[in-house]
C-alpha cells in the first residue's frame, strides 16, 4: 500500500470517525444536532493542521540527517582519498 492509499484510508476513517463521535454526543445532548456538521468541521480542521504540522516536522528531520550522513560520507571519503595519496607518495 502506498502513502497516498494510506492517507486518503486513514482521512476516511478520522471523518467517519468525528461524524460518529457528534451523532453520539448529539444523541446524548452535548451537542446540538445542527451544530453536528460544525463540530465534525472543527475536527477535520484540527486534525488536518495536526497532521501537516506531524508530516512537516518529520520531513524535516528527514532531511536534516541525510544532509548529516552527506556531510560524514564527503569528509569520510576526503580523508580516504588523503590516505590513499599519502600511501602513493610514501612509496
Amino acid at each position: 500500500m502506498n502513502n497516498v492509499d494510506l492517507q486518503t484510508l486513514l482521512g476516511l476513517f478520522i471523518r467517519h470517525g468525528l461524524t460518529t463521535l457528534g451523532g453520539i454526543l448529539a444523541a446524548h445532548g452535548y451537542l446540538g444536532s445542527s451544530t453536528t456538521e460544525q463540530f465534525v468541521a472543527a475536527g477535520m480542521v484540527i486534525v488536518g493542521v495536526a497532521w501537516s504540522w506531524w508530516q512537516k516536522r518529520g520531513q524535516g528531520l528527514v532531511a536534516a540527517e541525510l544532509e548529516k550522513l552527506k556531510a560524514r560520507a564527503t569528509a569520510s571519503s576526503i580523508q580516504q582519498a588523503m590516505d590513499r595519496r599519502t600511501a602513493t607518495q610514501n612509496k
